[in-house]
Formats: structure tokens, sequence, C-alpha cells
């Protein structure tokens, strides 16, 4: 009896690995949320996850939580994307977090060993909403922005 190779399996998670994500047999945990520094928070835990392409080749659901330690606020954030046809989908995204003064719109957390993430220390408070309709066949992307939410 000759038995499979986990080989491929072994290199399928170390590439989901490599891409930020910890595959498990639910959903993916996203390591780029687990902790994050900077001078504004000093730290941040939190747990970001989302679901594998084996949950659904049409449906991507992903969250995600985190609270900052020193500016003792909770961010979190969440996103649906729906593949309409093979080259097409379209996204909803929202997201209630701290944003780097001179950014605009949804930056994406940066990984814990960026310097520019841990270096910064100015910071608002936003609330980003993002519509996207992206079609891959004749490199067309609409994307809808409202405008971030500045809190007090």
């Amino acid at each position: 009896m000759i038995s499979a190779s986990p080989l491929p399996k072994i290199i399928y998670d170390w590439r989901e690995i490599m891409d930020g994500k910890w595959p498990t047999k639910w959903f993916d945990i996203d390591l780029d949320k687990v902790i994050s520094f900077n001078l504004y928070e000093k730290a941040r835990l939190g747990l970001g996850i989302t679901t594998p392409e084996s949950f659904s080749k049409i449906i991507n659901i992903s969250g995600y939580y985190g609270y900052g330690f020193d500016d003792g606020y909770s961010k979190y954030g969440g996103a649906l994307r729906v593949k309409t046809s093979e080259y097409t989908h379209i996204s909803a995204k929202y997201d209630n977090t701290i944003t780097e003064i001179g950014e605009w719109g949804s930056v994406t957390q940066r990984p814990i060993y960026d310097s520019k993430s841990f270096l910064a220390s100015r910071f608002d408070r936003t609330q980003h909403y993002r519509f996207t309709y992206v079609s891959d066949k004749n490199g067309f992307k609409w994307t809808t922005n409202a405008l971030p939410y500045m809190a007090e």
C-alpha cells in the first residue's frame, strides 16, 4: 500500500504562512492581526479570520478585532467578497480602526516587522466603508469610497 506524500500540503501551508495566513480546518487566521506595535497604541492584540477557499469558491468572508492597550480602544472590521463570474467579483468592506495621519482611505495593517508602523505615533480614529466591483478580464476596476469619518 502506497501512502500519499504530505509534502504538497506542507508546501501549500508554508505558502499560506508566507502570505500571512495560518490555515486551519474551518478558517484561516490572519497573522498580521494577532499582534502589532506602534508608539500610539504601544501594543495591539487581536484576531483576524478569513474563510478558506475550501469553504466556498464564490463567497469569501473575513473579519478582525484588535485592542490597543495604550489608547484603550477596540478596532474591528469585516469584508464580504462575492465572485460573480470567472473574471469578476464585488466586495463590501467596513473598518473602524485608526489611520496614520496623512494616509488616505482604508490602509491594511502592516506586518509586525514593518519599521514604519513601529515608529508611527500620530493616528486618527476612522471608519471606512468601501464597495468595489472588479473585472479582471479587461482590467476594469470600479471602487466607491466614502470619506473617512473622524471620531472625536
